[in-house]
């Protein structure tokens, strides 16, 4: 699908399909599902939704920042918000 801005909103309403300019293969509708699953777990425990999913408490000096889909793949990691953050100093 490539990335867009609300491109995520298609994956959590399970519209990629119908919405793409190509075929959606598979990689997208685990995606899909995956997202769909995080928001579910958050709804129903805000605090600990997302802990009881699998996901790390978020801190800002740890591998905590949840990067979903890179490059294009039903990938999920955990990454050093730092690698993000460290171009904001010069804002």
């Amino acid at each position: 699908m490539r990335p867009y801005h609300g491109s995520d909103l298609e994956l959590v309403l399970g519209q990629a399909r119908g919405n793409a300019y190509q075929d959606v293969g598979p990689d997208i509708e685990r995606a899909g599902v995956y997202i769909r699953n995080a928001v579910a777990s958050f709804v129903r425990d805000p605090v600990n939704g997302l802990t009881s999913f699998g996901w790390p408490r978020y801190d800002s000096t740890a591998s905590t920042l949840v990067r979903l889909f890179g490059d294009e793949s039903a990938v999920v990691s955990f990454e050093n918000p730092g690698t993000y953050d460290a171009a904001c100093q010069y804002l």
